[in-house]
């Protein structure tokens, strides 16, 4: 069963107490490093027993995959608020890659506990695969949805691993947002092509 899934299927007690779990991992994991957190120390931050824990999370790495699905989530949603009259594909994934990486940035040890979650090829880990291998593309799919593009699925997994290389470089401090954002921007171009770049969105 998917985590979306099993979110869906609990009641309303269960669901509060698995945002409880979530909020305190947040907090947790916002601060220090994933290494020096434990399930004590999320249990004790939900205000809940580590027996009741358990029963929802069997290990740390769950609690991080729903945490980064849940992160991506409410990411996704504040980015697509944002007006697009008038702007052109190519600058529109410019701003939410940037976003991204300055999301990324802001929230470093976060990241750095999630970046595994996203790059895991542990089934049993990733019950939620398809959520977690698709949040990253997730993110500009809707921007060139209506765009006709040879090998748009490559062009996505393509997107995926720029992003995920480019998080992993901003990071460690590799690279700056800038300098990323360069190397993102112009290998979407030169894979979109020019005139889906220059494309003006629909308002």
């Amino acid at each position: 069963m998917t985590a979306q899934r099993q979110h869906e299927s609990m009641s309303r007690t269960q669901r509060a107490t698995r945002e409880k779990i979530l909020h305190a991992a947040w907090n947790l994991l916002d601060t220090e490093d994933q290494e020096s957190v434990n399930m004590m120390d999320i249990a004790k931050g939900a205000g809940i027993g580590r027996a009741t824990l358990y029963r929802y999370y069997e290990t740390k790495e769950f609690i991080i995959r729903d945490l980064t699905l849940e992160w991506g989530r409410r990411f996704s949603a504040k980015l697509f608020e944002q007006p697009r009259d008038g702007v052109t594909v190519g600058e529109r994934i410019c701003y939410t890659v940037r976003s991204i990486l300055v999301e990324a940035y802001a929230h470093p040890h976060l990241i750095r506990a999630a970046l595994p979650v996203l790059v895991a090829k542990n089934e049993s880990m990733s019950g939620s695969r398809s959520g977690i291998r698709s949040l990253l593309p997730g993110l500009v799919e809707p921007v060139i949805a209506d765009i006709k593009i040879v090998e748009k699925e490559k062009c996505l997994a393509a997107t995926h691993r720029l992003l995920l290389g480019s998080l992993y470089m901003v990071n460690s401090g590799s690279d700056s947002i800038s300098i990323s954002m360069d190397t993102i921007s112009f290998t979407l171009r030169k894979l979109l092509g020019e005139r889906a770049w220059q494309r003006a969105l629909p308002g």
